[in-house]
């Protein structure tokens, strides 16, 4: 400051310096001319041009795990976002935002085991919206049961055998029939 040189002589009221650098603080004063010659300088004024804001990148590596009504999604954090946008569809490539989770993790529990759901995310900052990452589908299931007891157990006794009967049990199989005296 105190120490301008000067870089141009333009005839308007205006000037756009274009051969700054960002990040640099510039200080600036102006002075009038006319056949008489110049006059004093203006008050100084300084500024620092930054480059303009933009999206963060498009989040990566997004996977899916299924569980018991549930899909816990993981994605590589994205530089510069401030939350995350997932989004899921029963369709590949028709998803919409069901969740804003500001890291880069998400469990949806609005899902219904069986249903095949596809999934994308985008980060988000301040400037706007980055690109989709790539798609991911999981099906939550709920996790495996045993058959339900067998019902209605008959034994009929003949000679040199007994004779078992029972109603069946869904989802089963096959039986284990035991013994004791």
């Amino acid at each position: 400051s105190g120490a301008e040189t000067q870089i141009a002589a333009p005839a308007s009221t205006s000037f756009t310096d274009t051969t700054v650098a960002n990040g640099t603080k510039y200080f600036y004063v102006v002075s009038a001319v006319d056949a008489s010659g110049e006059g004093a300088n203006s008050a100084e004024v300084s500024a620092t041009p930054t480059a303009p804001q933009q999206a963060p990148p498009a989040p990566t590596s997004l996977a899916a795990s299924a569980g018991n009504a549930k899909v816990t999604l993981t994605w590589n954090a994205s530089n510069g976002a401030t939350s995350y946008h997932v989004k899921r569809s029963t369709a590949s490539g028709a998803e919409t935002q069901i969740a804003a989770p500001a890291t880069n993790s998400y469990t949806d529990t609005t899902v219904t085991n069986g249903t095949k759901y596809y999934y994308v995310v985008s980060a988000v900052n301040a400037t706007g919206e980055s690109a989709n990452s790539n798609e991911v589908n999981a099906t939550p299931t709920a996790p495996a049961q045993a058959p339900p007891t067998p019902t209605n157990l008959a034994g009929t006794a003949g000679n040199a055998k007994v004779t078992l009967t029972w109603n069946a049990s869904n989802g089963a199989t096959s039986y284990n029939v035991k013994r004791s005296t």
